[in-house]
C-alpha cells in the first residue's frame, strides 16, 4: 500500500491493542469513523464491546470470535428484538454524536449496556464486569481521538474525500458503501491474473494454479465488501479492445485515467 501511498503506516493498527474499557471501546469507533462517513467502525466495536462485556459477566458462556461482529450480535439477538432495538439505538447515539463526555452521563449508560450483554447469557447467571465498564478518563475527549490513521484524504485541504486505507485482509468481514481495490504486482499483476473472471470467461474456482486461487479468493473477498460501488484501479493495457467490450456488456464502466482526471468511456 505504501507505493501507491507514502503516508500509509502498516504497522498502525497493531499499535493500540484492545481498549481497556466499554467506553474506551465506543470511542475508538468513533475515532476510526471520523470523516469517512462510514458508521462501521462504530457499530462493530461496539458489538465487539458488548460480546466482551458479556463473556466478563459469565466466562462460562462464550460465544466464537467471528469477522463481523455487528452481524454475529444480531443473530444471536434475532429471538430478542426488545434488546436487539436496543442494541441497535446505542449505535444510533454514538453515530450521532451522543458519546458521553464525563462520567455523570456514563453512568446513565451502563445498566442499559449491561442488560444488553446479559441477554446474551441465555438465562445463565450474570456476575460484574466492573473495571471494564468504569469511566476512563485517560484518553481524553472524544474530539481528541477524531484523527483516524491511514486516512487518504483529497485534497489535503478542506478535503472533499476520505478513504481508509488497508490490506484486503483487514476489511475481510467488513462492509463498506464504496471499495477502490487496487492491483499488487507482487510475482505479477494479480488483477491481471483474475481478468477471464472479470470478464465472464470464466467462472468459479476453476483454476488449478495455487497463486491463481489464492488471487481468485482474495480478490473476492475485496469486491463483496462494499455495498453500493466496487472500482477496480488496473492498467490499461491489461485488456484488449475485444475484452473491453466483454467488460462493458457486464455492465462494467470503464475510465481512463491521466493527469489526475478521469475519461469515462462510451
Amino acid at each position: 500500500m505504501a507505493h501507491y501511498w507514502e503516508g500509509y503506516d502498516h504497522e498502525l493498527a497493531h499499535i493500540e491493542g484492545r481498549p481497556a474499557t466499554l467506553i474506551g471501546y465506543l470511542r475508538r469507533g468513533v475515532r476510526d469513523a471520523a470523516g469517512t462517513g462510514d458508521v462501521r467502525p462504530i457499530t462493530e466495536k461496539a458489538a465487539d464491546a458488548v460480546l466482551r462485556l458479556a463473556t466478563m459477566l459469565n466466562p462460562s458462556v462464550r460465544h466464537p470470535k467471528l469477522a463481523n461482529r455487528f452481524r454475529q450480535l444480531g443473530r444471536l439477538l434475532e429471538h430478542d428484538a426488545a434488546t436487539l432495538r436496543r442494541f441497535h439505538l446505542l449505535c444510533l447515539k454514538v453515530a450521532a454524536g451522543e458519546l458521553p463526555t464525563n462520567a455523570r452521563v456514563w453512568q446513565s449508560w451502563k445498566k442499559p449496556i449491561t442488560d444488553i450483554a446479559t441477554a446474551l447469557l441465555a438465562g445463565a447467571a450474570a456476575g460484574s464486569a466492573d473495571e471494564f465498564m468504569a469511566w476512563d478518563d485517560e484518553l481524553g475527549a472524544v474530539g481528541a481521538l477524531a484523527t483516524p490513521g491511514n486516512i487518504f484524504s483529497y485534497p489535503s485541504v478542506e478535503p472533499a474525500v476520505r478513504i481508509k486505507v488497508g490490506s484486503i485482509h483487514s476489511v475481510k468481514g467488513e462492509t463498506h458503501l464504496a471499495t477502490l481495490v487496487f492491483d499488487t504486482h507482487y510475482k505479477g499483476s494479480h488483477l491481471t491474473r483474475i481478468k477471464d473472471w472479470l470478464t465472464g470467461a470464466r467462472s468459479g474456482l476453476t483454476a488449478n494454479k495455487p497463486e491463481l486461487r489464492k488471487s481468485l479468493k482474495q480478490h473476492y473477498v475485496a469486491v463483496t465488501r462494499p455495498s453500493h460501488l466496487v472500482c477496480l484501479a488496473m492498467r490499461s493495457d491489461a485488456f484488449t479492445d475485444a475484452e473491453l467490450v466483454l467488460l462493458r456488456a457486464r455492465n462494467w464502466n470503464i475510465g481512463d485515467i491521466a493527469n489526475h482526471q478521469i475519461v469515462w468511456r462510451p
